[in-house]
């Protein structure tokens, strides 16, 4: 839990151009979506401690507080960023690897709750803009953009860019 929590803030360290204590502590106090990456990281480290109640009460205060719902069950990897993430939700099932950010009300889960099984994997270094939806069992590839308003239900080359308009080639062409 606390090698991901460095790697989360050093992402946000450098994304931020600002380090070290002061720094630190403006996030623990006052960034929401680092809140909720501390939050999510320690509700998570509960469940599969395999200590009742506890994940669900550190989610519960993550939304309360922050507005952010990312359930325990789901695995995020290091470097994970949450900006402006008032709204985002996060299903149980959701795999996503190294570097995801996310915006404000992304939602990334299941298409009904009678396929609540049906959850996105996420590669590393993806992007997701503000108001996206992540939607049932698909891949997002490693590198890949998904723009501000989307709605993804269907794979996502790794380096593929995804706006609401339909897909512009890859990131590294955008």
């Amino acid at each position: 839990m606390l090698d991901h929590l460095r790697q989360d803030y050093r992402r946000l360290a450098s994304y931020r151009e600002r380090a070290g204590f002061v720094f630190a502590t403006e996030l623990l106090l006052l960034d929401n979506g680092f809140q909720a990456v501390v939050l999510y990281r320690l509700s998570r480290w509960l469940k599969r401690a395999r200590i009742p109640i506890l994940p669900a009460a550190c989610a519960r205060l993550s939304i309360l507080l922050t507005g952010v719902d990312v359930n325990p069950n789901a695995e995020l990897g290091p470097g994970l960023v949450i900006s402006h993430g008032v709204g985002l939700v996060v299903g149980g099932g959701v795999v996503a690897g190294r570097d995801l950010l996310l915006h404000h009300q992304v939602t990334i889960g299941a298409p009904t709750p009678s396929r609540i099984g049906q959850m996105p994997r996420i590669g590393d270094g993806v992007s997701i803009g503000a108001g996206a939806l992540v939607i049932g069992a698909i891949q997002v590839g490693d590198g890949a953009f998904l723009g501000a308003g989307t709605l993804v239900t269907g794979d996502v080359a790794g380096g593929e860019k995804v706006i609401a308009a339909g897909r512009v080639g890859t990131t590294a062409e955008a």
